[in-house]
C-alpha cells in the first residue's frame, strides 16, 4: 500500500496570495463576453415594432376582397325585409394608404352577398350569389376599377380570364347536372363563344402567367377535347384507354404534359399528352384516394384525408417524399412551404421549407399560421408569404415573412387587438379588429 504524505493539518488561515495576474487577451475576452450577453439579453428584451396601419371601417359580417390596388368591402345582404333600409355599400379603397376611391350601391339584390371579385385592367368582375328564395341565381358582374360603374352583366359564376383577356362564366343546371362555360366581350359583355358541358365532364384550364390559353374537356368515359379560347374552336380530340373491368374513370384531369386518370379502384394512371403514350401507374390508399394528384410546383401532390401528403415525381410517378404531418403545401420557387393542422388556441402550427426532391426538411421556420391558407391542399402565391402568430388572450397578433430561401422568419412586427379574419395580397395583410374595423398593414 503506498501512502501519500498531505503535511500537517494546520487551523491557521494561508497567508493571501495577492491578486493573480489576469493576461491582457483573457481580459478582452471576458469583456467580449460580457457585451456579448448583454446584447443578446437586450435584443431578447426588445419588443417587435408595431407596423404602420391604416384603418378601414367595417359593419359587422361585412367582408373584405382584395384586387391590385383596391380594397373592396362589401356590406352583409340584408335579410330582415325591411324596405326602408338604406342598401348594402360596396367601397373601394386605394392600398396601401386605404384612401376612398368610390362607393356604390352593392349591384346585388338586397339579400344577396359578394363572394368573390376577379381583374383585369381597369375592369373589376363581381361574382356572387343573389341570396335565399327567387334571387338564388348566381351573377357576374363588371364595373369599372377607377368609377364603380356597372358596364354589364350576366348570370353565372366568374372563372378568372383568358390569355386574350376573356372572362370565363360557369352557369349550372342544378336539375340535369349540366354546364355552360361563356366567354365575353370585357368591354361590350357580347357572349364570345359558349361550350355546353354535360353532367360527369371534367374541365381543366391550362393557365399560362397572362391568363387560359387551352382547355381541355374529359368525360368518365376517357374521351377528352381541347379548345382554343380565344374563339372557343376545337382544336383536337382523343380517347383515354380503357380502365380496369367494371371500373370506369373517377376523374381526368390536365397536370403539366400529362393527362392523369383515377379510375374508381383507386388506381392513377399518366398519359402523356397528346400522343397518350402511357408514363406510369401507381395504387392510392383509401385514404388518399379522395384526392386526386395536383400540381405543386413542378411536382404532383396527393393528399390524406385525415393529414399528410405525397410528393410524386411527374415524369416517372415515383414516391420522392411522404409525411403524415404536412395538410397544407404553398409552392415558392423550386422549394414547399409546407404547414400541418394548427393547435386551437393560436391558430398556428409548424412551418416547414421543404425540397420536394427529396422531401428533406431544410429550415424549420417556427410555429405560424400562413395568411392565405384556408384548406387543404396545394396553394401559390406570387407575393410575399405572410406568417401570422395571434395571442387568445391579448390578440396581439405577430407579423413576419416566411422565406423559403432564408432559415429564419423576418419579423416584420406586432399589431393588437386582433380579432382575425387575415388575409394577404397586394403588398398588404388585411385583419379584422377587435372593434370590427380592418386594419391594412403592408407586407411587402
Amino acid at each position: 500500500m503506498s501512502l501519500i504524505d498531505l503535511g500537517e493539518l494546520r487551523d491557521d488561515p494561508l497567508p493571501d496570495p495577492g491578486p493573480r495576474p489576469v493576461r491582457r487577451g483573457t481580459r478582452l475576452l471576458r469583456v467580449a463576453g460580457v457585451l456579448v450577453l448583454t446584447l443578446l439579453a437586450l435584443s431578447a428584451a426588445v419588443p417587435p415594432q408595431p407596423l404602420p396601419e391604416a384603418t378601414v371601417p367595417a359593419r359587422l359580417g361585412a367582408r373584405v376582397h382584395l384586387a391590385g390596388d383596391l380594397l373592396l368591402l362589401a356590406d352583409p345582404p340584408d335579410l330582415t325585409g325591411n324596405s326602408d333600409n338604406p342598401p348594402p355599400q360596396l367601397v373601394a379603397y386605394r392600398l396601401p394608404q386605404a384612401h376612398e376611391v368610390w362607393r356604390i350601391a352593392l349591384p346585388f339584390p338586397v339579400t344577396g352577398e359578394l363572394q368573390g371579385v376577379d381583374r383585369t385592367g381597369d375592369l373589376l368582375v363581381l361574382f356572387g350569389s343573389g341570396g335565399p328564395g327567387p334571387d338564388a341565381r348566381s351573377w357576374s358582374i363588371a364595373v369599372g376599377a377607377a368609377d364603380g360603374a356597372t358596364r354589364w352583366r350576366y348570370p353565372g359564376w366568374a372563372h378568372g380570364f383568358t390569355a386574350a383577356g376573356l372572362p370565363l362564366f360557369w352557369e349550372g343546371d342544378a336539375a340535369t347536372g349540366a354546364e355552360t362555360l361563356r366567354a365575353v366581350d370585357p368591354r361590350s359583355g357580347q357572349v364570345r363563344w359558349t361550350l355546353p358541358l354535360p353532367s360527369g365532364v371534367t374541365v381543366t384550364m391550362r393557365p399560362q402567367p397572362q391568363g387560359v390559353e387551352t382547355l381541355l374537356t374529359v368525360d368518365l368515359t376517357g374521351t377528352f377535347t381541347t379548345y382554343r379560347t380565344d374563339s372557343g374552336a376545337r382544336t383536337g380530340t382523343g380517347q383515354l384507354p380503357a380502365p380496369e373491368p367494371s371500373r370506369g374513370y373517377r376523374v381526368v384531369v390536365g397536370v403539366h404534359d400529362l393527362l392523369v386518370a383515377t379510375d374508381t379502384g383507386g388506381t392513377v394512371t399518366a398519359y402523356r399528352y397528346p400522343d397518350l403514350q402511357r408514363r406510369w401507374s401507381l395504387q392510392l390508399d383509401g385514404q388518399l384516394s379522395e384526392f386526386h394528384p395536383a400540381p405543386c410546383g413542378r411536382y404532383l401532390c396527393t393528399f390524406h384525408l385525415d393529414g399528410g401528403m405525397q410528393i410524386l415525381d411527374p415524369a416517372t410517378g415515383r414516391v420522392l417524399a411522404a409525411d403524415r404531418r404536412w395538410q397544407f403545401v404553398l409552392a415558392a420557387g423550386d422549394r414547399l412551404l409546407t404547414t400541418s393542422a394548427p393547435d386551437v388556441a393560436t391558430s398556428a402550427g409548424p412551418v416547414w421549407v421543404v425540397d420536394p426532391g427529396t422531401g428533406r426538411v431544410v429550415a424549420d421556420l417556427g410555429r405560424w399560421r400562413l395568411a392565405m391558407l384556408a384548406s387543404i391542399g396545394v396553394h401559390d402565391t406570387d407575393g410575399p408569404v405572410v406568417g401570422i402568430r395571434i395571442d387568445p388572450v391579448s390578440r396581439r397578433m405577430l407579423v413576419a415573412v416566411l422565406d423559403p430561401t432564408e432559415s429564419r422568419p423576418r419579423v416584420l412586427g406586432a399589431v393588437r387587438d386582433i380579432s382575425g379574419e387575415c388575409q394577404t395580397g397586394s403588398g398588404v395583410l388585411v385583419c379584422r379588429r377587435m372593434d370590427g374595423s380592418f386594419g391594412v398593414w403592408p407586407v411587402s
